[in-house]
């Protein structure tokens, strides 16, 4: 060991030459990139995990039942009063068949709904 350290010592040493300015630069924009590619990384995180999130609750999806339009004729359940009841039957009864085509549906039955609306179609063409 010693003979490798005399060899070592023995040795000239250069003097290294460094450019501080560059240096100084070089060192700034690697911390500058170091800041960017975190501040980045955060940012991207941060979208994917509202992503995920949203997805999840599908905030702002819209809502597949068919409740909505079970009910087409609110007027009669506002207006109680015995005169200004207006009662149409064929249109209650288009309403009808319109529910029950919508339960289907909700249910699974597409093609039963399918079937009774074209029987409904075909009716309103029958009373034209």
């Amino acid at each position: 060991m010693i003979e490798i350290e005399k060899k070592i010592a023995l040795q000239k040493r250069e003097a290294v030459n460094t450019n501080i300015d560059k240096f100084m630069i070089k060192l700034n924009n690697k911390i500058e990139t170091s800041k960017t590619n975190r501040q980045v990384f955060f940012a991207s995180s941060a979208m994917v995990f509202i992503i995920l999130l949203l997805t999840i609750t599908q905030f702002g999806a819209p809502n597949m039942e068919f409740d909505n339009y079970l009910l087409t004729r609110t007027e009669n359940l506002i207006e109680t009063d015995f005169w200004n009841i207006n009662i149409d039957f064929l249109e209650n009864e288009q309403a009808y068949f319109h529910n029950m085509a919508y339960f289907l549906m909700d249910e699974g039955y597409v093609w039963e709904a399918i079937e009774l609306l074209d029987q409904l179609k075909l009716e309103e063409e029958k009373s034209l």
